[in-house]
């Protein structure tokens, strides 16, 4: 399967793991072909060691788009499944709770 991991602000040490089954095309975003068991093992490494920082990983599926979106908690934005299709909707974080929209 085809993975694509990009992370921001993530401990150098989770770099270097990641180094070690994908390829760094750029900094922050990985790229690899990884079996389905090695890009789970990835993503729970990620999630565990990001402290703060931000991770979302891309991998090729049989979904109706070819690929699924998986993401840590962000609090700017969320994914939404809109009908088999992820999109990234984002968050108004300036928003006042009191104000009708």
């Amino acid at each position: 399967m085809f993975l694509v991991l990009v992370v921001q602000a993530v401990p150098d040490h989770l770099r270097g793991y990641l180094e070690r089954f994908l390829q760094e095309v750029r900094t922050g975003v990985y790229v690899g072909t990884t079996s389905r068991r090695v890009a789970d093992r990835l993503w729970e490494v990620t999630s565990q060691h990001a402290g703060p920082g931000d991770a979302t990983m891309i991998q090729s599926s049989d979904s109706e788009a070819g690929y699924t979106i998986t993401s840590r908690p962000h609090p700017r934005y969320s994914l939404l499944d809109y009908d088999g299709w992820t999109l990234a909707a984002t968050l108004d974080t300036q928003a006042d709770p009191q104000k009708p929209r």
